[in-house]
């Protein structure tokens, strides 16, 4: 019995002592990561956790900087700016040491909204029947771990070649969604539905596929 107990604190000792040096190691926030781009000519600023007094590292290309985490284990730090250009390679040093790689300085914009807010290009004039459109199907159609999401509107704002494939060689791509609840699924189901699309299409276009491409993924609808 002496033997069991004493084999289960060392077990515990090890979970806790993993969890300690877990918990110390330098993390970045979630907008810093390989690929990313960054203003040129701005300071570059970077942030993430660490042990309480920790000091940590980085260096992005030529810029350098130090920062020490403070007693919430939290740092930020301001490396000096970029000309544009790179690929470069962003480093992060504490008790480990961050890598990320292809990063870039150029233009960085942020833009945000919802989606009644879009124009997509088939509602323009002449848009339904671009070549963009057949350019798209034949990527889909050729590709076969490509899945092709549309968003919940009218048929009457797809061209024709789309709807035609739909029924067709696209049955199994398409993922609908609704503009919920400006549009609700009912309506737009019905819409389609008039333009003489089966049942088993319809099924397939606003459920089944989704429900397949997210079991790819390990996930259930």
């Amino acid at each position: 019995m002496i033997h069991r107990i004493g084999r289960h604190a060392l077990v515990v000792v090890a979970v806790v002592g993993f969890a300690a040096r877990a918990e110390a190691e330098v993390k970045v926030d979630a907008l810093i990561g390989n690929h990313m781009v960054v203003q040129r000519d701005r300071p570059v600023k970077l942030s993430g956790s660490a042990a309480a007094g920790e000091e940590v590292h980085a260096n992005l290309g030529a810029a350098k900087a130090t920062a020490k985490a403070d007693a919430n284990g939290r740092w930020a730090m301001v490396l000096p700016a970029l000309a544009a250009g790179g690929p470069f390679t962003l480093r992060i040093r504490g008790t480990n040491v961050l890598t990320f790689t292809d990063v870039w300085a150029g233009e960085v914009w942020v833009a945000s909204g919802q989606s009644n807010m879009e124009f997509p290009l088939q509602r323009s004039k002449g848009g339904a029947d671009a070549a963009w459109q057949d350019e798209t199907n034949a990527t889909i159609i050729h590709k076969g771990n490509v899945m092709y999401e549309l968003h919940g509107w009218s048929p009457k704002y797809y061209p024709d070649s789309l709807k035609y494939e739909i029924s067709h060689r696209l049955k199994d791509r398409i993922l609908f969604g609704a503009d919920f609840p400006m549009l609700k699924y009912e309506r737009l189901v019905d819409d389609w539905r008039k333009l003489g699309y089966s049942q088993e299409i319809l099924e397939k276009v606003f459920f089944r596929n989704a429900e397949r491409y997210l079991e790819t993924l390990g996930l259930r609808a």
